[in-house]
Parts: structure tokens; C-alpha cells; sequence
């Protein structure tokens, strides 16, 4: 969900954002334009607004661009996250005529966050006008770096030099979700022209509906609502992106306003550290076990999720299952998924073993094996303290995810109180790990495309009646 920041405004909004795109770097994915002419004053002026949910962080990620104009090695602008988390804005003509550096780091996986850089070198005085830069709504105002253009200096944005989304012309790429990008011209806005607050949760900022700006020329609007088009500019202007390592696949309903779990980059292991792709959907150990949680979990209600497997060993390597929100020792890292005593998990293993938590060991042959692609979900009754795990549609040990308190065919007693629940996965060797599907943008193809009863999530199976996907609007209802 948004970050929760304090102090604003609170204006009531009914706006949703219904799709973003997913920009896996391990598929070079960008978009990219050359625009057909410029003038000097839309290089003068001029507001970016992007709205971002991060996957891969720090040295894994490198440098991930948000906006990338260039003309040639001389010659160039860029907004992008270093490999530090800081956000770095420069423009690059006649030397470094523009670098603001923020000492503030965004590395929040859990979050869609949103910035706004607005621009306006014709201003006179104060300099520090001529660029602002916004998180969230907020001004940031404090900066490592703060080198200010001078007066009716001409960026490189909305210059007619080949520009790109994800991507400068390195190997470098943006790793995550990008949502409602737009660029205006010739005008500085301040962020109250692509979000507000919300009248519920007065500290969180979210997106609201941008589609009366006046673009301007060279703007555009990217809403990512054509999955066979996602470059598609709906501003008017006609400035259609051309995609690249994007599919159909890439559009996601993992958006501001709706924040679907996935797994969390956060957490990782030095000797070890995982690695994430797919929009932090897909998970692949490094040599050894460890216990990776999602990014949203529950304390009640009914939860659905669905995974499947890959890789060559018939080892103990991977589960689905729930860790409670006691997570020690950086997240149960070096603790083999429901196998230890240092917090309460449920391992359904690759052999059929059970591991049932709390350092009880193993229950050989409880379950059915499972192979690559074979689709394991995930029914979490937090209403009643059950759990249920199927393999293709078929409970395993004869469960009835719909049986309430009685519980039948239950593979675990979850024990209920102040704790929350969130979905693990357990992959032991570097070769073995996990497509995941919460239900935003699966990691793995989807056939039939089944939805919550609420009309969210993308599924290969219908969620048993009265469970739902692990997502914010679901969790402001049930959860």
C-alpha cells in the first residue's frame, strides 16, 4: 500500500488505477520513443510523474532508469534509482548542468510509491524553484548532491533524442512495476495533479484520475490498459512508446490502488542472498535453504495463492505455507521452511513430506509428491486456524477448504492471536525454486484465468468460496 506519510490535505477520490506492466531486467525490458521535434520551452518546463513498485534492490538491482533521453555520450538526461536506492535526477549538455541527488533511499518492496519531478528553468530566483522534486505528495528538500541549472537552461527531457522507460543504453534495467506515467509541458505542477490523500487513511497517498491534463506537446500518458499495445500514449498526443522484452503477460492489476502481495526482496541472506525476477514472483536460491516470505500477510480471514516448482533435484526444496509475523533472524533465513522451533511454518515438500513447525521435524509421505509445473494453491483459513494445500485442483488428504471450523481434511491448526500470516516458500538449491502467483501478474502461464469472488486476482483454479487474493482492497475487507 502507499506509504504512510503525515500532513495534508484529504480529498475524497473513487479513481482506480486498473493496470501497470512489469519490467523484469532479466528480459531487458523497456519502452522507448523518439520524439518527431522539440522546442526549447518544453525543455524548460515541464513535470515527470511515474508511480513505481520496486522488485530487485541494491547491487542485485544496479542502476534502474526511470527516464532516459539521449542524444550522445555528451548529451543526455536521466532519472533513475543508483544502486545506493538513492533517486538521482541530472542533465548532461555542457557538462553536468543538472544533478540532484536525494539523501533520502527508496527501498520499500512492499509499497507502490509514487514521484514527481517538476521543472521550470525560466525561473529567476530562487534557484532552488527550478527544480522540485516530490515523494508521496511531500517536497524532498534534502540532498547530497544539489546542483541547480541555471536560468532558461534546456534539459534534455523532451528533447527530440531517442528517450527510454527501464533502461539507458547500458545493460542496466528497471526491476519491478511501473504504473500511470505521464509527462506535461510546459507547465511546473505540484503532485495535487496526480494524487491526493485519502480521506481514510489521511497519511497515504494515492493516484487520482490524470486524464483531463493538458499534455502538451511531446506529453504523454501511459496507463498500460492495452496488454497487446502497453507503449499505448492515451493522452492524445498520439506518442506511442515502442516496447521491448515486454509481452502481454507484462500487464499487471498489481497497482497503486490495489497493492497485491508478492515476495519480499527485503529479505535475504549474505552468505546466500535468493534471487528474485517475474516482478518478485519467481525465486531461486543461491546453494542453501532458507524460509522467504510475501510482502502482505493476515491475522483473519480467507486467503488464496498458488505456486509451482522448478528445478532437477528430488530434494526437500520448496513449500508453500505460512510463517507468523515473528520473523527473527531476518525473516527465518537460514531456517528450513517448517522445520524449526524459531517460528511457526507448514512445509509441504517436493516428496510429500509434512513439516509441521515449531521443530517437530517431518511426517514422511503425508502428502503426494509434486513435480515441475504441477500447480500447488493454497487455501489459509485465518477465520477458523486451518490450512489446505492443493496440487492441481485437488486437496491434498481429502480437505475441504469450505468446512469452516470443522476443519476436514486440514493440514495444519494455524494457532490464532496478535500475529499475522504470510505465504513462504522454502527453495534449498540454486538449481530449485518457485513461480509464484498472488493473483497481480503470475509468474507462470495461466490458462484459464480465474478471479476472487471480489473479481480480483488472475488464478489457474477459482479460489474455494469465500477466499480471496492477498491484496490491499481484500485486506481492507476481510483482513
Amino acid at each position: 500500500m502507499p506509504l504512510v506519510l503525515g500532513g495534508s490535505t484529504v480529498v475524497p477520490s473513487a479513481f482506480t488505477v486498473d493496470n501497470s506492466c512489469r519490467f523484469n531486467d532479466d528480459d531487458s525490458a523497456m519502452l522507448e520513443i523518439t520524439p518527431a521535434s522539440t522546442t526549447d520551452a518544453i525543455r524548460k518546463t515541464w513535470t515527470f510523474s511515474i508511480w513505481f513498485k520496486l522488485g530487485n534492490l541494491g547491487a542485485q538491482a544496479g542502476t534502474r532508469r526511470f527516464l532516459f533521453p539521449r542524444a550522445d555520450g555528451s548529451n543526455y538526461g536521466d532519472i533513475w534509482l543508483q544502486a545506493d536506492n538513492t533517486l538521482r535526477y541530472q542533465s548532461f549538455t555542457s557538462g553536468v548542468d543538472i544533478s540532484m541527488i536525494t539523501t533520502q533511499v527508496f527501498m520499500d518492496p512492499t509499497a507502490w510509491q509514487h514521484v514527481v519531478i517538476a521543472t521550470d528553468t525560466t525561473i529567476a530566483s530562487p534557484e532552488a524553484d527550478r527544480i522540485k522534486i516530490y515523494h508521496n505528495g511531500i517536497q524532498i528538500t534534502s540532498f547530497s548532491t544539489a546542483t541547480y541549472p541555471a536560468q532558461d537552461y534546456v534539459t534534455m527531457m523532451n528533447s527530440d533524442s531517442l528517450t527510454r522507460i527501464g533502461n539507458d543504453d547500458g545493460s542496466t534495467y528497471y526491476d519491478g512495476y511501473l504504473a500511470q506515467i505521464a509527462m506535461v509541458t510546459a507547465a511546473q505542477l505540484e503532485p495535487t495533479s496526480f494524487g491526493e490523500f485519502d480521506s481514510d487513511s489521511p497519511g497515504s497517498w494515492k493516484p487520482i484520475d490524470i486524464s483531463g491534463l493538458t499534455f502538451g506537446t511531446n506529453g504523454y500518458y501511459l496507463d498500460f490498459a492495452d496488454s497487446a499495445a502497453l507503449g499505448d500514449d492515451v493522452s492524445g498526443n498520439g506518442n506511442d512508446w515502442t516496447p521491448s522484452g515486454l509481452t502481454a503477460t507484462d500487464q499487471s492489476t498489481d497497482t497503486p490502488s490495489n497493492n497485491f502481495c508478492t515476495l519480499n526482496t527485503l529479505i535475504s541472506r549474505t552468505s546466500y542472498p535468493p534471487t528474485y525476477s517475474e516482478g518478485s514472483c519467481k525465486i531461486h536460491t543461491n546453494g542453501d535453504w532458507g524460509s522467504w516470505p510475501g510482502t502482505l500477510g493476515a491475522m483473519r480471514g480467507k486467503w488464496y495463492w498458488e505456486v509451482t516448482c522448478f528445478g532437477a533435484q528430488n530434494v526437500l526444496q520448496g513449500v508453500i505455507s505460512e510463517i507468523a509475523t515473528q520473523i527473527s533472524d531476518g525473516g527465518g533465513i537460514g531456517y528450513l521452511l517448517g522445520a524449526s522451533a524459531q517460528y511457526e511454518g507448514v512445509a509441504w515438500s517436493k516428496t510429500g513430506n509434512r513439516y509441521p513447525g515449531s521443530g517437530a521435524g517431518s511426517d514422511a509421505g503425508y502428502f503426494n509428491a509434486y513435480s515441475n509445473g504441477d500447480v500447488l494453491g493454497v487455501a489459509m483459513d485465518l477465520d477458523n486456524g486451518k490450512l489446505y494445500f492443493s496440487k492441481d485442483n485437488v486437496w491434498e488428504t481429502s480437505g475441504d477448504p469450505t468446512s469452516g471450523a470443522t476443519g476436514t481434511g486440514s493440514v495444519s491448526n494455524l494457532t490464532l492471536g496478535l500475529q499475522f500470516f504470510f505465504p513462504a516458500v522454502g527453495p534449498y538449491n540454486s538449481t530449485d525454486g518457485f513461480f509464484c502467483n498472488f493473483g497481480g501478474c503470475p509468474a507462470f502461464a495461466i490458462t484459464s484465468g480465474e478471479a476472487d469472488a471480489n473479481g480480483y486476482g488472475e488464478f489457474e483454479y477459482a479460489p474455494p468460496t469465500g477466499y480471496y487474493a492477498l491484496c490491499t482492497k481484500n485486506l481492507a475487507e476481510f483482513g
